[in-house]
C-alpha cells in the first residue's frame, strides 16, 4: 500500500506506553492510588519507559552510525 510506514519499535513502544498509562489512570480511578493492581501498573508502565528511552538511544546510535559511514564514503569519492 502507498502511504504507509513501517511501524518503528519506540513508535510501537510509544503506543504501549500511552494505552498504559490511560489503564493506570483508570485503575487508580476505581482502586484508588495505592492499591496494589494501580501499583503493579505503575510499575509495567515505568518498564516501558525505561524500554523506550533504550530504543530511542539505539535508533540515535544507528541514524550517528549511518550518517558517519555516509561521511566516510563520501570523503574517498571526492579523493
Amino acid at each position: 500500500m502507498f502511504g504507509l510506514k513501517k511501524q518503528s519499535k519506540s513508535e510501537a513502544l510509544f503506543i504501549q506506553i500511552v494505552r498504559k498509562r490511560q489503564k493506570m489512570v483508570e485503575i487508580g480511578g476505581k482502586t484508588g492510588l495505592s492499591s496494589e493492581e494501580t501499583i503493579t501498573c505503575s510499575q509495567e508502565l515505568d518498564q516501558l519507559l525505561t524500554l523506550y528511552q533504550k530504543q530511542l538511544l539505539r535508533e540515535e546510535e544507528d541514524r550517528t552510525s549511518i550518517t558517519a559511514t555516509i561521511s566516510r564514503f563520501l570523503s574517498f569519492s571526492k579523493s
